[in-house]
Parts: structure tokens; C-alpha cells; sequence
């Protein structure tokens, strides 16, 4: 306990004193004997209901009824007649000063709550302005702190100028928007706007940092860098991050902890791997979703999502597979982009979340004669080869942009699904065998057999 404490603490002892002697005098004055008129008094008397009074000066009466019950009233004048009167029917008179410090009392009873207010306004004020120990000390201050040995300080070194301005900086080197800084903000893409913001949050050391799909946006430079902050905060600096994402690869690299939500309500909690795992498992298998409205499809100026499908090799729509059978994914989006060639690029994950394989539109040797820089609606597909792929649940993540400069123009976390299964009837690459078989893939490789006779 360092002094500062025990200054707070008494400073607290003496308001809560204060507070308590006023609720006392408040409570006094409130319980004060009822008030009769003097006419009433004068009837009182005469019937000899009164025991006793107690007069004092300026003519305020306090009385005594014979069943107990008290009063006060005022008499404009103190009269012989009156005392007269209260003698024949045998009423105790006392006699009484003027108490001088009741004028003072209703003085500080008028005048106490403000200057009540002032004081506990003043007090927190001084508690705010401060900060270390203080009880109501909150914030980030930028203020150099003192030593000492340090004879004069100026307005900048009070207001952490130097620091706020080094911190700037790297806020603005981490966003990667240094050459637009002196744009306006309105006329920022939505990508620029997350990226500026969540640089803004990372680097003012909140104990709970709250991130909601930040990945979704920007370059996979950017990506990148944001996952590495992550990471310095939560294990690093020992804080919280509350990260909310469909993507299973970040949520594996960040997370020791997850929740799984499904329409709103709680669906899992537990260990990450448990959690992913569940979350894939859940997910209802979609073979293919479609944009009708270019306008609400995902996307930016430069590429718009239409529609992705998974499909057998006659072209029907099918979520179940056998490991031998051919799978095609089609992918079909309007190419807006006049100034560099789009491009498709697909991930397919397991249960897991673990990326298998990523495939790339661009290998397609008609890819160059295609995308021209002009506008059109691409219709891309790829097929994953029979005995390529594992027994399992499988999503895809869809996106297109451009290379060199490398931009992403859209993404789209586990927008369809499938199953594969082997039926063990020997057509696989596990033959007959019925144990498990390893492996996060199953490609069907060449072999080649000899054999030597022993002599």
C-alpha cells in the first residue's frame, strides 16, 4: 500500500463523515413536533388538554398534549392573559432563549448539498487530470513522466506531443494508407477504411480487442501483418481478443478457445480444434449459391461474385462423392476490371480447416487471350481429379483479383461443400483395407513392380 492509497481512502472517510451528519440533520429537522394553529391552541387550554409548553422567543410555543402527543405553534404576542390562562389549568410553563445557532443550521442546510457537489466535483476532477495511483485515473496518458532530477517542463512534454506523433506514425505505416493519409476519409474504398481503423484499435492497447472478419479486406501483405498484431497482443502482451471469423485458418493460428454460433444462439463451446471441427461438421452441404443482382453480389468496382458450383462430370449439381469420381467446380463472375486480368484463385479445406490445395484460374492456357481488360462475365472451371482427394467433408473459398500489383476483389469463406467417401469395394487407393487410412490427400500414384528370382 503506497501513501497515495491511504490519502484516497481518508479523503473518502471524510466525505462519507460529512454526507452522514448532514442525513442526521436533515432527519432532525424532518421529525419536528406537528404544527397547530394559534386559535387551536387557545381551544386546547380551555379544555385543559395541555400539559405542558415551553415558550421561547420571537412567540414559537412548543407543547405537550395530556395523551403524549407533542406540538408548536406561535403566538403573535406573549400576553399576561396568555400565562394567566395556561396557570388556571395548571400547564407546566418553561421558559427558553433564542437558539442562535438554528439560523446557522438552516443556512447549512440550504447551502450544504451544493457546496456538497462542488467539493466531490473538484475532488474528481483533480483524481481525472492525474494519473498513476489515483482513484479515478483511466486512460492512455501521453505525458513524459518526470523525474526528479528534471528542473522544467514545457506544454508539450505535458501533453505527450512527441509520443502521440511517433504513434501516429506507426499507425499510419501499419495501415499501409500513408500515400492517401491526406485524402479525405469519404472518399476511402471500404477496405482502406477497415484497415485504417484497425490499425487505430491495435495500436491503443485495449485489454479486450474486439475484431470482426478485419481479414476479409485488403492484400495478403496486409493480412499478414494483421495476424502477426493479433498475435503479439494475445500472446505476446497478454490481452484479450474477442476475434470473430469464418476463417478456420486464423481461428486456428489465434485461438486456444472458441464459440460456435448458429442462428444466434450457442452452439459448441470448447477447445479450438473441437470447435472447428464441429462448425465444419454442422454446416449444412451447399452445392452451389447464386448472385442474381449485381449490385448486392460480393465484391467491389472490379469484380463482382455471380455464382459458384460443385458438379459431377455430367454436369449436375452434387454434394456426395465417391474418391474415384471426377469433382468440377465452376465458378462464374462479372470481370469489371479495364485495368489489370482477374483472376480465380480456390482453396479447398477439410474438416479441419486446413487448406489441402489452392488452384489458380490463371493456369489455363487460354487465360491471357480471355481476360483482355475489358468487361465481361467470366464463366471459370476446374476439375479435381478422381482419386486425388481423402474421405471427408470438404468447403470452398472463393476469390478473385489481380497480380502485380496484387489486389483482392473479393472472398468468399466456405461458400460450398462437399463430401467424399471410399466404399472400400477396391476401386480406391486403399484397395480392400478397411482401417484407417493417413494421409490429408489420397492421390492414386504410378507404381511399378519387379522382382528377382533368388538363385
Amino acid at each position: 500500500m503506497n501513501q497515495q492509497f491511504y490519502k484516497n481512502m481518508a479523503l473518502w472517510v471524510v466525505i462519507l463523515v460529512v454526507i452522514l451528519l448532514f442525513v442526521t440533520m436533515l432527519k432532525q429537522e424532518q421529525t419536528a413536533p406537528p404544527e397547530i394553529a394559534f386559535s387551536e391552541f387557545l381551544i386546547n387550554i380551555d379544555a385543559s388538554n395541555i400539559e405542558q409548553v415551553t415558550i421561547e422567543d420571537e412567540g414559537l410555543i412548543h407543547g405537550q398534549m395530556l395523551d403524549g402527543g407533542e406540538f408548536t405553534t406561535f403566538a403573535p404576542v406573549i400576553s399576561d392573559d396568555l400565562i394567566a390562562a395556561l396557570h388556571e389549568h395548571r400547564v407546566t410553563i418553561h421558559a427558553k432563549p433564542k437558539d442562535e445557532s438554528s439560523f446557522w443550521r438552516q443556512i447549512l442546510i440550504m447551502w450544504f448539498p451544493l457546496l456538497l457537489f462542488i467539493g466531490l466535483w473538484l475532488f474528481f476532477i483533480r483524481q481525472m487530470q492525474a494519473g498513476g495511483g489515483k482513484a479515478m485515473s483511466f486512460g492512455k496518458s501521453k505525458a513524459r513522466l518526470l523525474t526528479e532530477n528534471d528542473q522544467r517542463m514545457t506544454f508539450a512534454d505535458v501533453a505527450g506531443i512527441e509520443e502521440s506523433k511517433a504513434e501516429l506514425e506507426e499507425i499510419i505505416d501499419f495501415s499501409g494508407v500513408e500515400l492517401y493519409i491526406g485524402t479525405p476519409v469519404k472518399r476511402y474504398s471500404t477496405g482502406m477504411k477497415v484497415r485504417l481503423a484497425f490499425a487505430v484499435a491495435a495500436h491503443l492497447e485495449p485489454e479486450i480487442l474486439v475484431i470482426d472478419e478485419v481479414l476479409a479486406v485488403g492484400d495478403a501483405d496486409f493480412q499478414r501483418r494483421a495476424i502477426g498484431k493479433m498475435e503479439d497482443i494475445s500472446k505476446g502482451e497478454g490481452r484479450t481478443i474477442l476475434f470473430v471469423s469464418h476463417d478456420m485458418t486464423a481461428i486456428k493460428r489465434l485461438t486456444s478457445r472458441c464459440l460456435v454460433l448458429q442462428e444466434g444462439e450457442l452452439a459448441f463451446e470448447g477447445e479450438t480444434i473441437d470447435a472447428v471441427s464441429h462448425y465444419l461438421r454442422t454446416d449444412s452441404l451447399a452445392p452451389f449459391k447464386i448472385w442474381e443482382d449485381i449490385e448486392l453480389a460480393p465484391g467491389n468496382d472490379f469484380a463482382r461474385l455471380r455464382r459458384i458450383a460443385v458438379m459431377d462430370r455430367h454436369g449436375e449439381h452434387q454434394t456426395h462423392f465417391n474418391v474415384t469420381e471426377d469433382i468440377l467446380l465452376e465458378v462464374e463472375y462479372w470481370d469489371l476490371n479495364e485495368a489489370h486480368r482477374n483472376t480465380v484463385i480456390l482453396h479447398i479445406r477439410n474438416e479441419r480447416g486446413e487448406v489441402l490445395f489452392a488452384t489458380n484460374e490463371f493456369t489455363c492456357p487460354r487465360w491471357r487471350e480471355v481476360h483482355d481488360c475489358t468487361k465481361g462475365r467470366i464463366t471459370a472451371r476446374c476439375r479435381i481429379p478422381g482419386n486425388l482427394m481423402a474421405e471427408g467433408s470438404f468447403t470452398v473459398c472463393v476469390a478473385v483479383g489481380n497480380y502485380n500489383p496484387n489486389m483482392v476483389h473479393l472472398k468468399e469463406d466456405d461458400v460450398v461443400s462437399f463430401q467424399v467417401h471410399d466404399t472400400t469395394q477396391g476401386e480406391g487407393v486403399r484397395g480392400i483395407a478397411t482401417n484407417a487410412w493417413p494421409g490429408l490427400i489420397r492421390p492414386m500414384l504410378d507404381w511399378e513392380i519387379e522382382k528377382t528370382p533368388l538363385s
